[in-house]
């Protein structure tokens, strides 16, 4: 269906899939929000379960080497799937991580080794090359056109203007514009998130406090990890 007989008062712009939905735009400020705060629950409670096993080496380390299982039973969704694998974190001595960047052909990889001596290793894939899409652009059609579309064509196969609205142009079932950065293939393009989880405070008392202190540092960095 195109616009003929109708006004010409449309308009294009570009869009891109919402990483890790297969929806179309972008994310709302409240979806945002959303995974921003899941995160920094997440951090903190792998924080807070870090200090209670702090004199447990042998879980410490498995906090390092394995950091996605951690987060992910403590909440932690990331909307890009790469970066489910792709927060490190270090918490005591020696504890190191190490990132090669790849290129189209071969990809880079990652490294995780904590003071103890124990390593967990990652090849990753290839950089991505970007692909323009033949549906890089969408036409915003008038709500004004979009009436005389349904008065004209679709007003007996639907039972009113709203149920026609939001079935053809509110779903994402139709015109779904895609990402040409492949998000699905993001291992070595995101790169890798290093988070340093603080020693655990000689006074117990001051847990709670030093958590609380710690995580409204984390507000103000100049990034996030969503």
């Amino acid at each position: 269906m195109t616009d003929e007989n109708f006004d010409d008062d449309s308009s294009s712009v570009s869009s891109v899939v919402m990483p890790g939905t297969g929806q179309v735009g972008d994310a709302s400020p409240v979806e945002r929000e959303v995974a921003i705060n899941a995160w920094h629950a997440a951090l903190a409670r792998t924080i807070a379960y870090a200090w209670e096993n702090w004199d447990d080496d042998n879980e410490i380390d498995n906090i390092v080497l394995y950091p996605d299982y951690y987060l992910k039973q403590f909440g932690f969704e990331s909307q890009i799937p790469a970066y489910k694998t792709k927060v490190k974190f270090v918490i005591k001595k020696d504890d190191r991580v190490k990132f090669k960047h790849g290129n189209c052909k071969s990809g880079g990889s990652l490294v995780v080794e904590t003071g103890s001596g124990k390593k967990v290793s990652k090849d990753l894939k290839p950089v991505p090359n970007y692909e323009s899409r033949d549906n890089s652009t969408v036409t915003i059609k008038s709500i004004k056109n979009i009436r005389k579309e349904y008065e004209k064509i679709y007003k007996n196969k639907y039972h009113d203007f709203d149920e026609y609205f939001t079935d053809k142009y509110m779903s994402y079932k139709n015109g779904s514009l895609t990402n040409g950065w492949h998000y699905e293939d993001l291992s070595d393009l995101t790169g890798c998130f290093i988070v340093a989880i603080p020693a655990k405070p000689k006074n117990p008392e001051n847990e709670m406090q030093a958590l609380n202190d710690f995580m409204e540092l984390c507000t103000n960095q100049p990034f996030t990890c969503a």
